[in-house]
């Protein structure tokens, strides 16, 4: 068995990566972001 990419499949790898690279650059501040937002979210802490 093999698999390979459709040129569909193709064309979105290079946003993908670039999305994946923005992800890994960024990771420290979506996690203070994300543990800032959670408790405010379920109303037991500041906004």
């Amino acid at each position: 068995m093999s698999c390979a990419l459709t040129p569909l499949g193709e064309g979105v790898t290079e946003p993908l990566q670039a999305l994946s690279d923005w992800i890994r650059d960024h990771a420290d501040a979506i996690v203070a972001a994300q543990a800032a937002y959670d408790p405010a979210a379920d109303g037991s802490g500041p906004r």
